[in-house]
């Protein structure tokens, strides 16, 4: 019997972010139901670890001082980032669950030491922002804390980037890899408009395909976790990554839409600590807990956008916040195009008293499937 080939994937598997750590679930996941053994390259930088699992100050020797760098800093200090060991806890189990890890590195040279093109027969950079600078995996670093996600430390092996997104990373900052990026075999990208960046340094084909959340479907998402609700009551769920100062805004808005629903109103807000009256904010659940959150709500108001991917998935009734309080962020727009949901983007919170509550999939669901069958062809023509 022929042993399986090896697939060695790196991405942003150890965030504390939900959009994170499912993304290379299902990117795992898709690599493996291709007939492949799929390790996850377990490289956490010293930025990544100190966004979400240290207190306060970071080692002023392992940083850039920069503005963004200061403004992450002083959000962490005062607060906004809530350090929860229970949270931590539980997205450490679906790590443990389910994902085949290397050993454990922190550096270039660490990851030079495991010797991997000995062991592996492709190498896979994952979806998420994993070639964007301005990441928070990599803006406190004066290192080179992103050159791995370039797979600079291959040599001989097939270089694949699926799903792959440059964030809000400038053309002079990916021109400066321009050596690595043309040493990759294939390059697809999450947006049109990283693409478009693309082109300009490589002259390689760039495919464009949707993030992996979407291409598992709604019952490989439910085989996940079991049919016992958190909430027993029927509810809305509010999925925001906005803070204290602008909670109330939405809190109020979707008490005028709740009027004559009664719906329990339920949030899932890391950067909000107040107490709000009659909402309960489950702010330590882990990656389970989140599906489970978004398969039972009635609607879903989100922000971010894997809030935005799971909202789809799940098939729900949902709102999703534009560019208010993340200006640079095209992602949402992007997908929602894709899938001629583009009605669904509301640019204040007022707007969800205004627009139809209800999503016609009707128009969607070819959509959507086309792009699914698109992705999962796209990664098995790189891995044949």
């Amino acid at each position: 019997m022929n042993e399986k080939k090896k697939v060695c994937l790196i991405t942003y598997h150890r965030a504390i972010n939900y959009g994170s750590i499912l993304q290379a679930y299902a990117t795992k996941r898709i690599i493996e139901e291709n007939g492949f053994k799929c390790d996850i390259l377990d490289y956490e930088s010293y930025a990544q670890h100190y966004f979400y699992r240290v207190r306060f100050f970071p080692n002023i020797f392992k940083i850039r001082f920069d503005i963004m760098n200061i403004k992450l800093i002083v959000k962490k200090i005062i607060g906004r980032m809530r350090i929860n060991k229970r949270k931590i806890e539980k997205f450490e189990k679906f790590m443990n669950d389910n994902f085949n890890l290397t050993k454990r590195c922190k550096s270039l040279k660490e990851i030079d030491g495991l010797k991997l093109e000995n062991k592996y027969d492709y190498f896979v950079t994952g979806s998420d922002q994993t070639w964007n600078d301005y990441a928070v995996e990599h803006v406190y670093n004066r290192g080179k804390s992103i050159y791995p996600y370039f797979l600079s430390f291959v040599k001989e092996k097939t270089k694949i980037a699926f799903s792959m997104s440059i964030g809000n990373t400038t053309f002079e900052l990916l021109n400066k890899k321009r050596e690595l990026i043309n040493k990759y075999k294939y390059i697809s990208t999450r947006e049109e408009s990283g693409k478009d960046i693309l082109s300009k340094i490589t002259d390689k084909n760039i495919d464009v395909v949707v993030d992996p959340t979407i291409i598992l479907t709604q019952k490989e998402w439910c085989s996940m976790i079991d049919d016992k609700r958190i909430e027993d009551e029927n509810y809305i769920l509010l999925y925001t990554l906005c803070t204290n100062s602008t909670i109330d805004e939405w809190i109020n808005e979707i008490k005028k839409f709740n009027k004559n629903k009664n719906l329990k109103v339920v949030m899932l807000c890391p950067f909000v600590s107040k107490k709000i009256p009659d909402v309960i904010n489950y702010v330590d659940s882990g990656p389970y807990e989140f599906l489970k959150l978004f398969r039972d709500a009635s609607y879903t108001i989100v922000d971010s956008f894997h809030g935005l991917c799971f909202s789809v998935i799940f098939r729900k009734n949902f709102f999703v916040l534009g560019n208010k309080y993340h200006k640079k962020d095209i992602r949402k727009n992007n997908l929602l195009k894709k899938f001629n949901l583009l009605d669904r983007i509301v640019e204040n919170e007022k707007e969800i008293n205004v627009i139809p509550d209800v999503v016609d999939y009707k128009k969607s669901e070819k959509l959507i499937s086309d792009e699914i069958i698109y992705a999962k062809n796209i990664l098995k023509k790189y891995l044949s």
